[in-house]
């Protein structure tokens, strides 16, 4: 899940991230904040973005565990009622290897049609 992340804190985590580039290399920081060259702090606020963006680990974890689950369903599953892998137009209930082999094929099919000339 993508959040949007607040322009103050990107600016404050970016300041962060370019003092300690010279604090690590134990050299004095050259000028403040607002007076470094914008294409400088946006280098630096890119780093921060791609930070902030990163998933919790508790957040994967918990993915990680529903696809557990969700892989590991009865086939039945469809006639019981419940959440479950399924194909379709064959209406099949899929778990286990076949589901990620299903899963898997499924995003390569999509990546194969939006891959441009050039890639």
């Amino acid at each position: 899940m993508i959040y949007a992340i607040d322009p103050t804190i990107v600016e404050r985590a970016a300041e962060a991230i370019w003092r300690d580039s010279f604090l690590r290399e134990r050299q004095p920081v050259p000028e403040p904040w607002p007076e470094t060259p914008n294409d400088v702090r946006n280098k630096y606020r890119s780093f921060a973005r791609a930070a902030l963006s990163i998933p919790e680990a508790g957040e994967e974890a918990a993915d990680a565990a529903r696809y557990r689950w969700l892989r590991s369903r009865d086939l039945d599953t469809i006639d019981a009622g419940g959440i479950f892998i399924g194909r379709v137009p064959e209406n099949l209930v899929v778990n286990g290897d076949d589901a990620d082999r299903a899963i898997d094929a499924a995003i390569s099919a999509v990546r194969s049609r939006t891959k441009g000339p050039a890639e």
